[in-house]
């Protein structure tokens, strides 16, 4: 996630450097995924940590034009930059997708900067549109 954030800084520099944020962003993550029954999903490679999925997949909507129910959503995607164009980030979003639809959530949202190219091209090629 320190990786993450400070890559992403390229795209938005008033974001906090990740090693700044990255305390207070897990635990606000582990408790996003209590509140919203989500999960952690992890991708390992010769014992290291090279990517994550964060999916919560109980939202509830909070505007009165979303109507009653609830939404699951992609908290975050990240793959580390030396192993990306390996499948690993679609292998991750395909997982998140598997654990949003076994706990009937009736659709899956993202959010993502436009200026993180990559990213936005992932997702068009997995299916998800604006």
């Amino acid at each position: 996630m320190i990786e993450e954030q400070d890559a992403l800084r390229a795209f938005d520099p008033y974001m906090p450097p990740g090693a700044a944020m990255i305390d207070e962003y897990f635990a606000q993550a582990v408790e996003a995924c209590r509140q919203c029954d989500g999960s952690i999903f992890l991708a390992v490679a010769n014992d290291e940590i090279v990517g994550f999925v964060t999916i919560l997949t109980r939202i509830p909507h909070e505007t009165a034009d979303d109507g009653p129910g609830t939404y699951a959503a992609v908290m975050d995607l990240a793959v580390r930059p030396s192993r990306r164009g390996r499948g690993i980030g679609a292998a991750l979003l395909r997982r998140a997708e598997d654990r949003a639809r076994a706990a009937g959530a009736p659709d899956l949202r993202l959010h993502v900067l436009t200026e993180n190219g990559g990213a936005v091209d992932l997702y068009r090629r997995l299916g998800f549109g604006r």
